[in-house]
């Protein structure tokens, strides 16, 4: 009885004659052809001896998974708004011509800039306070065709002079 025994190990093919009645020559001729110099397989005469051959034992390879690249957060875009051009203050005008004031009274809204302009050839002062007395809210100095201004954010009635001429006195701004 005889047997061939193939063995597979990684890209290396052992075959090997095995039987009972082989003789010395008969089992030179019938020695296993190695494909593999690293590896010596011999026949044995006896049939209940058996080789082991070494067994390849499968090996787990990581297998690489696509993953999508990194993404950074979004940073949001500003909102371009556009800014309104400012309110425009409202405005009110007193004239100095003929050391007086031109009106006498004015009546405005609160948040109003009021500007006194002196047309007269002699300076001038825009001092609040009543009865020729200051009470510190405005004081100005007004040359010849220079202005004054002054805002009023808050209501009420003011009176105003000027310092240096005690005929120019008694003008009110009221402010609602």
């Amino acid at each position: 009885m005889r047997a061939v025994v193939v063995l597979l190990i990684g890209a290396a093919v052992v075959v090997a004659a095995c039987g009972t009645t082989a003789s010395p020559a008969a089992s030179e001729s019938t020695s296993p052809r190695v494909a593999s110099p690293s590896l010596d397989v011999t026949s044995s005469p006896s049939p209940q001896a058996t080789t082991a051959a070494p067994t390849a034992t499968p090996t787990a390879v990581p297998t690489a998974v696509p993953t999508a690249p990194p993404t950074s957060p979004s940073t949001p875009t500003p909102t371009r708004v556009a800014t309104p051009p400012p309110t425009p203050v409202p405005a009110a005008s007193v004239i100095y011509q003929n050391f007086t004031a031109n009106p006498a009274t004015l009546q405005v809204g609160i948040g109003t800039r009021v500007t006194w302009t002196n047309r007269d050839a002699a300076t001038h002062t825009v001092t609040s306070g009543a009865n020729r007395q200051a009470n510190g809210t405005f004081n100005g100095t007004v040359g010849p065709g220079a202005s004054f201004s002054f805002v009023f954010g808050a209501a009420g009635t003011f009176e105003y002079f000027c310092s240096i001429h005690s005929t120019m006195s008694g003008f009110r701004i009221v402010a609602r």
